[in-house]
């Protein structure tokens, strides 16, 4: 991906990104140097002005023009490469798990804190679409203690798990018969002793610097829809 924006450019740069627009065609091997020549100003004027419209380098902006799809692009962040990862191994296994037990139960209670919770109140929105179950989405453990029935799932959802304790809704969920799933991002270890059943999503961690509510929840909002688009799959194949 490019951002590559003309309006930046002043009318020098404007008159140089013309010129080599109009003869990189007939001279795709067109060097620095001979492009300055032909533009009669300094490389430094032409590389300042590669930069401004948002290449790298030389070579990336002169390929563009023949070839747009494959010029070289820029370093993938980190978060970029693993989510990368995360889709290439992505575990239709947990969608299967987590679809049989929102067909299992009539009332779900989702519950998470920060952006784990803004999550929750869009895969909320997209349940009630798709299905006609009695979904609760909330961030007030007060609250999701007062929802919790016999026959009620609770489905935790934290990036985590480092952020706060769930020992008390955990324990608070089995006292009144209700089956419990914690939907993890990164793998913790230490919850396997306190909880029954965990989806561990990834593998792999995010920045260890960053905190709890600075991660990223995409693998969070690509899991939702994969479980939102088997659900719909199955209503159109009955």
């Amino acid at each position: 991906m490019l951002d590559v924006d003309a309006d930046r450019l002043n009318s020098l740069e404007r008159r140089i990104h013309g010129t080599l627009g109009e003869n990189a065609d007939k001279n795709p091997r067109l060097r620095i140097g001979e492009a300055a020549v032909l533009c009669a100003c300094s490389p430094s004027k032409i590389s300042k002005m590669v930069r401004k419209l948002g290449f790298a380098t030389y070579k990336q902006y002169l390929g563009s023009f023949s070839n747009p799809e494959g010029c070289a692009s820029r370093p993938r962040s980190r978060e970029l490469a693993r989510l990368s990862e995360f889709i290439g191994k992505f575990d239709e296994r947990l969608v299967n798990e987590m679809i049989h037990l929102i067909n299992k139960h009539f009332t779900i209670v989702f519950f998470g804190y920060g952006p784990s919770f803004y999550c929750l109140q869009y895969f909320t929105y997209k349940l009630r679409i798709v299905t006609t179950k009695n979904i609760i989405a909330t961030n007030d453990e007060l609250t999701a203690k007062r929802l919790l029935r016999k026959g009620t799932l609770l489905v935790i959802f934290s990036t985590t798990g480092r952020f706060r304790s769930f020992a008390d809704l955990n324990q608070e969920a089995k006292r009144n018969g209700c089956e419990v799933l914690l939907v993890l991002e990164e793998y913790n270890r230490e919850l396997l002793a306190e909880f029954s059943h965990i989806l561990f999503l990834t593998e792999s961690f995010q920045n260890e610097s960053l905190k709890p509510y600075e991660k990223s929840r995409a693998v969070f909002f690509i899991f939702i829809e994969e479980v939102v688009r088997k659900i719909l799959e199955t209503q159109n194949v009955l």
